[in-house]
């Protein structure tokens, strides 16, 4: 690539109907890039919309994925990424809905692969969702982790996605958002497990 240009890579040209993860980096370490990926959907089961998460620098053992939902209508996938080409991990993923706990799965990931978990199949509710690292052959395990739905209800279809996050904090701006006729914002918290804690929304800026 030439300095200020931009490529676009077709994924379906290289991989054909598999899932997939992607690992892009440079041949040299004083270039630097930015990375989102795209994606367009129109299947014979109902599923059309399109969505986009931009890319990360950071693994980490702990991610959290506060939106989700597995009502009916609402199909959502955890995509997790082990890019260690050497080591395999195995990762706890809990589901949790707004009564506590609804759900957990443990899966193993082979180096340098990616896991997809159907939320569906261990519950049916709004959730927010953990993944933890709980064993590695390598001395400093790291994953990366998205959330993907698909939505096909009598008022809305289409297709959300969302990188998970790292850590939690104490204010966490959410800078997008529209309550305007035939809009709907939804606002998702995701509680610590061990500490009960009051959410405030505040400040809402237009």
């Amino acid at each position: 690539m030439s300095p200020n240009q931009r490529q676009s890579i077709r994924v379906n040209d290289f991989v054909a109907s598999n899932d997939v993860s992607t690992l892009v980096f440079t041949d040299a370490k004083n270039q630097e890039i930015a990375v989102e990926r795209t994606m367009y959907i129109n299947t014979p089961d109902g599923r059309r919309g399109s969505h986009n998460a931009t890319g990360t620098v950071w693994g980490d053992a702990n991610w959290y994925l506060p939106e989700g939902c597995t009502l009916e209508g609402f199909d959502e996938w955890v995509l997790v990424m082990n890019p260690d080409p050497d080591n395999g991990v195995t990762v706890n993923v809990s589901f949790m809905s707004p009564n506590g706990l609804v759900g957990q799965v443990t899966e193993s990931l082979a180096p340098g692969s990616r896991k997809t978990i159907h939320a569906n199949t261990y519950t049916h509710d709004s959730i927010s969702t953990k993944v933890k690292i709980t064993g590695s052959s390598g001395s400093d395990p790291m994953v990366m982790c998205e959330r993907a739905m698909y939505i096909n209800t009598p008022d809305k279809y289409g297709a959300t996605d969302s990188l998970g996050i790292e850590s939690f904090w104490l204010d966490m701006p959410a800078g997008s958002g529209y309550s305007g006729s035939s809009m709907e914002t939804n606002k998702a918290k995701a509680i610590k497990q061990k500490d009960k804690s009051k959410v405030v929304l505040d400040k809402w800026m237009r």
